[in-house]
C-alpha cells in the first residue's frame, strides 16, 4: 500500500516538473528563434531602408510602360542603374518585373538555381509587402535554408516591379536544431535525475507515516487480541445468567437479551479486526507457504450449505448455480481467506434481502486462467453515492439497519484486503430495491 502511495506521489510530482521543464524549453527554444528570426528580419528591413534611397536616387522605376525596365546590376554611377554594394555575402536581391513578369535579379550565373528557387516559390505563395518567410535549396548535397522577405518600398504602383531580399540563415537554422536536440536530451536527463530524487525523497517523507501506521496496526492487533478474553467471560457471563431467564422480570429479560447481542457483536467486530490486522503486511503478495492448491468448487458448496439455515431462518432462498454439474476448479492460494471471502460475500448478501427473496451463488473457471465468483440477491440495493465507499473500514449505508442485523462495516472491507492479497479484482453493481451482485475475478498463477 505505501509503496504503490510512494509511486504515485513519484509519478505526481514527476508530472509536474515534467510539464515545468517543458515549458521552459519551448519558452528558451521559441525565445531563441523569436530574436533570430527578428533580427534576421531587421538586417532586411534595413536592405529595403536602403533600396528605397537607392531607387529615388537612380530613378529605378522610372521608365516607359511599353519600353523594358533598366536592369539593376553594380555598375555605378550611372542614371537608372541600382548600386547593389550594400548587399553582404550572405544576401541576395530578387526583382520580380511588374504584373508578374520575369524576374529581374542582381544574382550571378552561379545562383541560377537560386534564382528559380526564389521565383517558383513567389509565383506559387506570393508573400505581401513586410512578410517574411523561409525556403530550403539543396546544392551539390548541401542543404541552405534562406530567408525571404518582400520589401515594402513606398510610392509603388501595380506597373513598378516588386523586390525580394533574401538572406543565408542556415548557420542560425543549424544553431536552432542543435539547440533543439541539445535542450531535448538534457531535459530526458533532469527529468530523470528529478523522478530519481523525488522517489527517494517521497520514500523518506512517507517514514514518519510508514511507522505510525504499523504502530496502529500493532495496536489494533494488541487491543484485539486482549478484548476477547473479557468479552469471552462477560458472553459467558451472560448465558449463565440466561439459563435463569424467566425468573427474572420482563424488564430484566430484555435488558439481558440486549446484553448478549452487543456482547456478540463486539466479539464479531473483535475477530474482524484481528483479522484485517494480520492481513495487512507490507508484502505485495501472499508468502508462499500460505498457499496451497484446493478445489474452490467443494469450497462454494461447503460454504452454502452452513449458509443454507440462515437463509431458511430468514426466508431466503440461497441457491449455488449448477450445484450438481459444478466440476472441479483447482485455484492455488489461500484456502481460509477464500472461504472467509465466500462466507463474507454470502452472508452480507443474506442479511440485506428481505425475506421471500433469492441470493444465488456461482464459481466458474474463465479465459485467462481466471476464477470468477459472484453473489447476487434481490435485496434493497446500494445508493449509486455510496457504492465508491463500500469497501471503507467501517462505512455502513444505513447505520440503523445495519446494526439490527449485527453488520460491523469491517466485512467488504476484509473482501477487498483478501482479493488484492491474491492480486485480484472486486467489483460491484446495484439498484435500489432491485438488488446487488458482487465479482471477484481471480488469477490462478
Amino acid at each position: 500500500m505505501f509503496e504503490q502511495t510512494r509511486r504515485k506521489l513519484t509519478l505526481f510530482y514527476g508530472g509536474i516538473a515534467a510539464l515545468l521543464l517543458l515549458v521552459m524549453v519551448f519558452f528558451f527554444y521559441f525565445s531563441l528563434s523569436f530574436v533570430i528570426t527578428a533580427n534576421v528580419k531587421d538586417s532586411l528591413q534595413f536592405l529595403t531602408a536602403k533600396i528605397g534611397h537607392e531607387s529615388r536616387e537612380h530613378h529605378m522605376f522610372d521608365w516607359e510602360p511599353d519600353k523594358p525596365p533598366p536592369l539593376p546590376d553594380k555598375g555605378k554611377g550611372r542614371k537608372g542603374r541600382v548600386d547593389w554594394d550594400f548587399l553582404q555575402p550572405t544576401q541576395f536581391a530578387f526583382v520580380q518585373g511588374p504584373e508578374g513578369g520575369p524576374p529581374i535579379t542582381s544574382l550571378g550565373e552561379s545562383q541560377v538555381q537560386l534564382t528559380q528557387t526564389v521565383s517558383d516559390f513567389i509565383s506559387q505563395q506570393p508573400l505581401e509587402p513586410g512578410e517574411m518567410d523561409h525556403i530550403q535549396l539543396t546544392v551539390d548535397g548541401t542543404t541552405k535554408t534562406y530567408a525571404i522577405f518582400r520589401a515594402p518600398i513606398d510610392g509603388l504602383d501595380p506597373s513598378d516591379p516588386i523586390v525580394y531580399f533574401g538572406e543565408d540563415i542556415t548557420s542560425m537554422d543549424q544553431l536552432l536544431g542543435q539547440m533543439q536536440l541539445l535542450l531535448t536530451i538534457t531535459s530526458v536527463l533532469l527529468l530523470g535525475l528529478g523522478t530519481a530524487a523525488g522517489y527517494f525523497f517521497a520514500g523518506r517523507a512517507m517514514v514518519p507515516i510508514t511507522q505510525a501506521y504499523k504502530r496502529q496496526k500493532e495496536f489494533t492487533a494488541d487491543a484485539s487480541h486482549e478484548l476477547r478474553t473479557p468479552l469471552s467471560v462477560m458472553l459467558s457471563s451472560t448465558e449463565i445468567l440466561a439459563e435463569k431467564k424467566e425468573s427474572l422480570p420482563p424488564f430484566h429479560q430484555t435488558v439481558l437479551t440486549g446484553m448478549m447481542d452487543e456482547i456478540t457483536r463486539m466479539i464479531r467486530m473483535v475477530e474482524n479486526l484481528l483479522s484485517l490486522a494480520r492481513s495487512e503486511t507490507d508484502a505485495a503478495e501472499l508468502p508462499h507457504d500460505a498457499q496451497e492448491q484446493f478445489d474452490v468448487g467443494q469450497m462454494a458448496r461447503e460454504v452454502c450449505t452452513q449458509m443454507y439455515g440462515s437463509a431458511a431462518q430468514k426466508g431466503v432462498q440461497l441457491t449455488l448455480a449448477d450445484e450438481e454439474k459444478l466440476g472441479p476448479l483447482p485455484f492455488h492460494g489461500n484456502k481460509d481467506q477464500i472461504r472467509q471471502l465466500l462466507y463474507i460475500l454470502i452472508d452480507n448478501a443474506i442479511k440485506y434481502t428481505d425475506s421471500g427473496g433469492f441470493v444465488a451463488v456461482s464459481v466458474a473457471s474463465v479465459k485467462y486462467k481466471k476464477l470468477k465468483i459472484t453473489v447476487k440477491d434481490t435485496g434493497c440495493g446500494i445508493p449509486e453515492e455510496d457504492l465508491p465507499f463500500i469497501f471503507e473500514r467501517f462505512y455502513r449505508i444505513d447505520k440503523g439497519r445495519s446494526r439490527a442485523t449485527g453488520g460491523t462495516g469491517l466485512g467488504l472491507s476484509i473482501a477487498a484486503q483478501i482479493v488484492a492479497k491474491h492480486k485480484g479484482k472486486i467489483s460491484v453493481e446495484s439498484k435500489l430495491q432491485a438488488g446487488t451482485t458482487f465479482t471477484v475475478l481471480l488469477k490462478d498463477h
